[in-house]
């Protein structure tokens, strides 16, 4: 059990404590202390006294451009015009992020909502009952209307509406009847506290920085060990020279220290390497020194980020307070600096491959081939690799600047936070397959190793084995995509 308050302290720790909180935190009961109840409730009180002599969006009004008349809809009839989503479903680990941090934002006492509407959220969330809701719609810019009006559609039980638990998918009414949930009568603010915000964006955006976090540590170690098989010029790594480099990072050189001595002590070669190499390898810790400096902004902007509060309007103090904080162009903004942090090392992936495939980077093999009369090595992997990289490349583009004006004018200027996020999302899984490709061509180079020089890494890291185990295993006795398959879903799993 977690009280959130606890949670909000997670604003002030190092990026990576957070990261790591957060992936375990859906593994944990949520709970509002009577404290922070008292807050809440205090906050939706004002808000009841303040609607009585101020006018406010969304409750005297109509919504965007319809701010201009009155409004005479019912709370749930907000929604309608909203349930327009198409595409696949969003994945259901993003749905319940995004539930989790609607709560996290309500919860801090500016949203005017009570707590009886938080723990109706909390019920779904604790129970693994996430709604089924497309993907498509969002723009970031009014916060993830489509998307969220469409999640709290599920929640009520409204018609054409669908729970996914345990991968079977009710009806919303006969889930709720089945589970006897009590379904509240939601005030108006609470309707437009819960879509007026970007909280799934926030949640794609996590699983993108969570997961690549973890990749950009399984690509530092194996781009370690694709240059002692080498047995390439350790002059490169030397430490002096790369603190001379202001960027590279102090945890990024222990790292590596640790690394080397844990792999150079299993494998001595004798191979005839070049004064200075060619710069995938030679310029390696330049390329991973920039992408880890550039991750930490991107990690430590998402937690300031994180802990905003995106609704509007805001209940501050003896006022209700109209603004924009639902406007996602922070969050847009690092979602296109990871999408080129994945493509960059993407490409360098796909180079370093080749150090491992060319004989005229390295002389013992043609394309990973033990045999080359008698088998074509590794030369469909090539030609996977070169499809990978063109796909990551195609997509990404910086989709923070794609604005178009819509909503009658009132939206101007949109910072397609959304589009940017689950391009993002996606981008991971193609350098994931490039990653664990570059993987199999480190393992067959070894192999290859022992055949011709009676030598190779015997013990991979405990990170290795945790994601690779099951290549090192079976490589040479299946098929490689169905290897690539095993160690993709295997990644997701941990990761989840």
């Amino acid at each position: 059990m977690l009280n959130i308050e606890d949670i909000f302290h997670w604003e002030h720790i190092r990026y990576e404590e957070c990261i790591e909180n957060l992936a375990t935190l859906n593994q944990k009961e949520i709970l509002i202390s009577n404290e922070q109840r008292k807050r809440i409730q205090e906050s939706f009180y004002r808000f009841l006294e303040l609607e009585k002599i101020q006018k406010i969006y969304g409750i005297h009004t109509g919504l965007g451009p319809f701010v201009k008349f009155d409004n005479q809809m019912s709370s749930v009839e907000f929604l309608d015009h909203l349930i327009v989503g198409t595409g696949n479903p969003i994945p259901e680990e993003v749905i319940e992020y995004s539930l989790l941090f609607r709560v996290l934002t309500m919860s801090r006492g500016f949203s005017g909502v009570r707590t009886e509407f938080l723990d109706f959220i909390l019920f779904y969330y604790h129970h693994k009952a996430f709604p089924v809701v497309f993907e498509r719609g969002s723009l970031g810019a009014s916060g993830d209307l489509i998307p969220l009006a469409m999640i709290l559609n599920s929640l009520i039980g409204r018609s054409k509406s669908f729970i996914k638990k345990n991968n079977k998918i009710y009806p919303s009414k006969k889930f709720i009847k089945k589970f006897q949930i009590k379904v509240l009568e939601l005030h108006k603010k609470e309707v437009l506290s819960f879509i007026n915000g970007i909280s799934v964006s926030k949640a794609y955006f996590f699983f993108s920085l969570y997961r690549f976090f973890e990749l950009l540590k399984i690509i530092h170690e194996l781009f370690l060990l694709n240059y002692i098989l080498l047995n390439a010029n350790e002059e490169h790594f030397d430490n002096e020279l790369l603190k001379l480099n202001r960027f590279m990072h102090h945890d990024l050189i222990k790292e590596k220290d640790e690394l080397w001595r844990f792999y150079k002590h299993q494998i001595s070669l004798d191979f005839p390497r070049p004064l200075q190499e060619i710069y995938s390898l030679r310029c390696g810790y330049q390329i991973l020194g920039a992408v880890w400096e550039q991750f930490q902004h991107v990690a430590t902007s998402f937690q300031k980020e994180l802990f905003s509060i995106d609704d509007n309007p805001l209940i501050i103090r003896d006022r209700v307070v109209h603004g924009g904080n639902f406007f996602g162009q922070n969050l847009a903004f690092l979602s296109d600096q990871l999408n080129l942090l994945m493509v960059q090392l993407g490409v360098w992936i796909e180079r370093l491959m080749k150090t491992l495939l060319y004989p005229d980077i390295n002389p013992i093999t043609f394309l990973g081939s033990h045999e080359p009369k008698e088998s074509f090595g590794l030369a469909g992997l090539e030609l996977l690799s070169s499809s990978l990289i063109a796909e990551l490349r195609a997509k990404g583009n910086f989709h923070s600047t794609y604005s178009v004006p819509t909503n009658g004018g009132n939206q101007d200027i949109v910072p397609m936070a959304n589009l940017s996020v689950r391009k993002t999302y996606q981008q991971l899984d193609l350098l994931l397959d490039l990653v664990i490709s570059y993987f199999i061509v480190i393992l067959n180079f070894n192999q290859l190793l022992s055949k011709t020089h009676s030598q190779k890494v015997t013990h991979f890291s405990f990170r290795v084995n945790q994601y690779f185990s099951y290549i090192i295993k079976h490589f040479g006795s299946e098929n490689l995509s169905h290897l690539i398959q095993k160690v993709k879903r295997k990644f997701y799993q941990i990761t989840s």
